[in-house]
């Protein structure tokens, strides 16, 4: 029984962690649920059947990851991160989103702020500046995308 309010506290804690969008944490609590219910064939049993299972896998997978670009390394790659939440994935300069990506369509805002976002950007883009858009298409491509997976920043 003790290894079930283990499990039942990991649960909790990935379902606080997921509401309060904190994706590393969640994620790394759901796969620590599904291992002890791999182990403990008893305790899977009277948990749930696998569907169950499944579903916890299923929202591993949906809760995304999270990563830096731009093979920065230290603390400056601290202030280039990428998130990644189903077939999105937004890319920011601090905590500032820049650039997403969705269903293989890059959106890469044009550079407002310096030259250290605008070596982020390169980073996301190649350096492709033709491409960016003006800051207000941007904004309204992102909130557009962000409102389709039901998200906000």
């Amino acid at each position: 029984m003790k290894h079930i309010a283990y499990i039942a506290e990991d649960a909790k804690k990935a379902r606080q962690a997921l509401e309060q969008m904190n994706i590393g944490d969640a994620k790394e609590r759901l796969e620590r649920v599904i291992a002890h219910l791999s182990s403990h064939p008893l305790v899977y049993g009277s948990v749930g059947d696998e569907q169950w299972a499944r579903d916890v896998k299923q929202a591993i997978e949906d809760a995304g990851s999270l990563s830096s670009y731009g093979g920065y390394s230290g603390n400056y790659g601290a202030h280039c991160m990428r998130v990644t939440i189903g077939s999105l994935t937004l890319y920011f300069s601090y905590q500032t989103v820049v650039a997403f990506e969705d269903n293989m369509s890059l959106k890469v805002t044009e550079n407002l702020w310096g030259p250290t976002t605008g070596k982020h950007l390169n980073a996301i883009d190649g350096g492709n500046k033709a491409a960016r858009l003006p800051s207000a298409k941007f904004t309204e491509e992102l909130e557009k995308v962000l409102a389709a997976h039901n998200l906000e920043v």
